[in-house]
């Protein structure tokens, strides 16, 4: 029996309220191999095909997690409060979820963390793992200001290119600002806008700065908990500067997460980016 981490399970855990949730999550779910581990009080939750529901605690905080079995295997799909149990959806796609290996550690470094505000591209808490927990949020705008970015990962199936698609799906907007492309590089940044995106070009810029506003109104009772955030620091949004490529290229990066009380300063300081800024077009006219 293989055990698999989903993440919308991820995601869950990450963005709980509770400092200790993520732990007390794990030390239900799995034996100290990694190692699925039946509980008598597991019981069936009907309406979905193979899920179940494990208490993880009881009275006041009455978490819960949910489970897919599909033949042997189990997949770990959602965590939260009673209220998780809610309009509870079926997944779509079991195929992203991560297999649990023989040591918990591995799914450790995903969850728990002693300072879970800095972020680094080659050790928990990882920069990647926090912008693929955006994508299943609802986003009314993310703003993503990076000196250089990587047309892979803007790509359709880059881990950015995902997290625009996702925002601009649920009728959010995205603002990327970053410096002029080389001529050869046009065609990539032009499918950028062609997709929705509003891209302005700085030529002096120097900044790494993202911000997160969450759409309120969209979220379910579950993720009312959800804040909007910044993310400060050295990373650009390249493979190389969040943890994406060969393990040799990556790049020792450092992130600070900027929390929804304290975003009005990041807010100010786009408006003077953006007024120093340039769209695509005006810069292509100007060669």
């Amino acid at each position: 029996m293989a055990s698999y981490i989903c993440v919308e399970f991820i995601r869950d855990l990450i963005e709980q309220g509770d400092a200790h949730f993520a732990a007390r999550v794990l030390s239900k779910i799995l034996s100290a191999a990694g190692e699925f581990e039946h509980d008598a009080d597991d019981h069936r939750y009907s309406g979905i095909d193979g899920c179940w529901i494990r208490y993880v605690s009881r009275q006041n905080t009455a978490y819960r997690a949910i489970f897919i079995k599909r033949g042997a295997d189990v997949y770990w799909y959602r965590a939260g409060g009673h209220s998780v149990e809610d309009r509870l959806r079926a997944p779509t796609d079991l195929s992203s979820a991560v297999k649990v290996e023989q040591q918990l550690a591995g799914v450790d470094m995903l969850v728990s963390h002693k300072y879970p505000r800095y972020l680094k591209s080659q050790d928990s808490r990882l920069i990647r793992e926090v912008l693929a927990s955006r994508i299943l949020i609802p986003h009314k705008a993310i703003t993503l200001v990076t000196p250089r970015l990587s047309a892979n990962l803007f790509g359709p199936l880059g881990l950015v290119g995902r997290l625009i698609d996702s925002v601009l799906s649920g009728g959010g907007s995205v603002t990327v600002l970053t410096k002029p492309p080389l001529e050869r590089e046009l065609s990539s940044y032009r499918w950028l806008v062609n997709r929705g995106v509003d891209l302005l070009l700085h030529s002096s810029l120097n900044t790494r700065l993202l911000v997160f506003e969450v759409d309120r109104e969209r979220l379910d009772s579950e993720m009312t908990h959800v804040q909007s955030i910044g993310i400060v620091g050295s990373s650009e949004l390249t493979e190389e500067g969040i943890g994406e490529a060969n393990p040799d290229s990556v790049k020792d990066e450092l992130c600070y997460v900027i929390e929804s009380d304290d975003l009005d300063g990041s807010s100010d300081y786009l408006l003077t980016l953006v007024d120093k800024s340039v769209s695509l077009e005006a810069h292509v006219q100007g060669y």
